[in-house]
Order: C-alpha cells, then sequence, then structure tokens
C-alpha cells in the first residue's frame, strides 16, 4: 500500500516537496513513465493511463524529479535503452527466433528499475510497495554495483503471427506484429516461489518482454538457481543473450 493517498505527488521530505530520487527541493520536473522517445518512434497518440481510469492523449508522467536527475543523471538511462530499441525493439520478430541479444546488464536493469519505480508512483491502488524500488535508488543512480536484493531479468519475445483466412477477409494486415509498450505485476502459484520472490515485475516493448524477479535475501544460492531455471524454462520464445 501506498503511505500517501496521492502517489503522484512528490516524495516529501518534512513539509518540502522533494526528487523521488536524490532527495533535493527540485524544482521538480515530469518524468515520463515510459520515455518519451518510444511513444515519438511509434507514433502513439493514446495511452492507457490506469491512474486517471482511463485514456489520456500523451505519455504519462510524474512530476517529482529534479532536472538533475531527469535530464542528466535518468538520461544516461534512457540514451542506452533508446540504442536498443535502435538495433533490437524495432523490429519485428518472426519464427523461428534467431536473434543473439547483446546487451549491458547493469544498465538495463537500472533502467528496468527505473521505469518501474515512475509506474510504482504514478498508481492509485494495488501494486507493487514502492520501499523496494526506493532502497534501490543508489544502484538506479550509479551510486552503488549492484541492486540491494539478489536479482533475475529474463528475457524473451513474442513473435509475428499469419492472420486467419476470416481476419483476411475482414480486411485485416495478413501479418499481425507486437505492437504495444505495457507494464505488468507478476504473481506465482506454489509457496516456496512465492515465498522466495519480494518483487516481481513485467515490461514489454513491442515483440520483447522482461520478467524482473526480486529474491528475499535470506533465500540459499541453490534454492535461487533452481527457482531461476523453473523460471526461464516456462518463459516466452527464447533469444540468446550475450551479457555484458
Amino acid at each position: 500500500m501506498f503511505d500517501s493517498p496521492d502517489p503522484r505527488r512528490a516524495v516529501t521530505g518534512g513539509n518540502v516537496r522533494v526528487c523521488a530520487y536524490c532527495k533535493s527541493p527540485g524544482p521538480l520536473t515530469r518524468e515520463e513513465i515510459f520515455p518519451k522517445f518510444l511513444s515519438e518512434k511509434v507514433g502513439y497518440t493514446t495511452f492507457v493511463d490506469q491512474t486517471r481510469d482511463g485514456a489520456v492523449f500523451g505519455p504519462v508522467t510524474v512530476r517529482d524529479v529534479c532536472s538533475q536527475c531527469n535530464g542528466v543523471r535518468l538520461s544516461e538511462l534512457d540514451n542506452y535503452v533508446a540504442s536498443l530499441y535502435r538495433d533490437y525493439f524495432s523490429k519485428p520478430v518472426d519464427a523461428p527466433v534467431d536473434i543473439l541479444f547483446q546487451y549491458n546488464y547493469h544498465l538495463l536493469t537500472r533502467w528496468l528499475l527505473k521505469a518501474f519505480y515512475n509506474s510504482a508512483r504514478a498508481r492509485r491502488g494495488n501494486g507493487p510497495s514502492r520501499d523496494l524500488f526506493e532502497k534501490n535508488v543508489p544502484y538506479i543512480l550509479g551510486e552503488r554495483d549492484d541492486p540491494c536484493i539478489p536479482t533475475l531479468v529474463s528475457v524473451g519475445v513474442t513473435t509475428s503471427s499469419v492472420a486467419s483466412e476470416t481476419e483476411k477477409a475482414l480486411g485485416m494486415p495478413s501479418v499481425f506484429h507486437p505492437f504495444v509498450h505495457k507494464f505488468g505485476d507478476l504473481g506465482f502459484c506454489g509457496s516456496r516461489v512465492a515465498d522466495a520472490v519480494v518483487l516481481s515485475q513485467f515490461l514489454s516493448i513491442n515483440s520483447f518482454s522482461f520478467i524482473f524477479v526480486g529474491f528475499s535475501d535470506v533465500i540459499e544460492a541453490p534454492d535461487r538457481a533452481e527457482i531461476t531455471k523453473g523460471l526461464n524454462e516456462v518463459w516466452l520464445s527464447k533469444v540468446a543473450v550475450k551479457r555484458a
């Protein structure tokens, strides 16, 4: 549960509204939940904003980030994901999948945590607690080397699908390509996994999807490895990865 009735308000220190990342008093600027470049590249005009109970005509934002964090420190992460968009995410994926996804683990993981933290602050109602995201802010900003909890980042793809004859007769495209950006919360069945996982999120950009799992710090390494193996085995179509 959020500790404020209105999670759109900036993080508060005493009576002063402060930046959600560095805790400076501002001035505070608008931070996009999904980076603006994603909407510009696909030409979206309508976004689903669950915090406003409907569709809005523009990228969803939260106004609680100082200009230094927004324009400099977090921009490094957005610029990195923009390069991944150019090289991978912008291209439809057809079966059979033949992709080598080369990425920098920490830059990608920091960006994913930033995106999930932004989404958590913008929500009204149910959603992941902001506490774990806030504890990871030093990592997001590059001030520490690793996340505050053991993590798993898994990538998979949804391949394009061929339209049926009925769909073609209705004037639909002959091939459907995944063409959406979205967040999601993940839940796991089984007490063993549920007890081991303290944070689980999903994010997709067109054909590519990412699972982010944060494990309890009391879980033993062999158990974490076994759960990781199981999660990877039930994931979407696999891609070969090369981690830097």
